[in-house]
């Protein structure tokens, strides 16, 4: 799992449900002009000399490696939000927590 959905999906929810969800949207916007200032000023202009067409481009794809690596990623993602699909209804009805706990 990724910082994202540890800490800022729990925390982008608890900002929406005390204050309102258009403050989750701007946290998101700040730092997403954050982050691309960064991009802009520390990843350098390199400029690939080689060329070669689309279908070259590709060639990688003949092999199984990507295919195994591209079908982790989409089964890993797909659990990740199942699981978020019955954390909240299992928190509540089961655990018994209330809904703004």
């Amino acid at each position: 799992m990724t910082v994202a959905n540890l800490v800022g999906i729990p925390f982008g929810t608890y900002l929406s449900q005390e204050f309102s969800w258009r403050y989750t949207f701007l946290l998101i916007a700040v730092f997403n002009i954050a982050v691309l200032t960064a991009i802009f000023f520390w990843v350098p202009d390199i400029r690939d000399e080689a060329k070669s067409s689309l279908r070259e481009q590709f060639y990688f794809l003949r092999s199984l490696a990507p295919w195994l690596i591209f079908a982790a990623t989409m089964f890993g993602n797909a659990g990740v939000f199942a699981w978020f699909s019955y954390i909240k209804p299992f928190m509540m009805y089961i655990s018994g927590f209330r809904k703004r706990a």
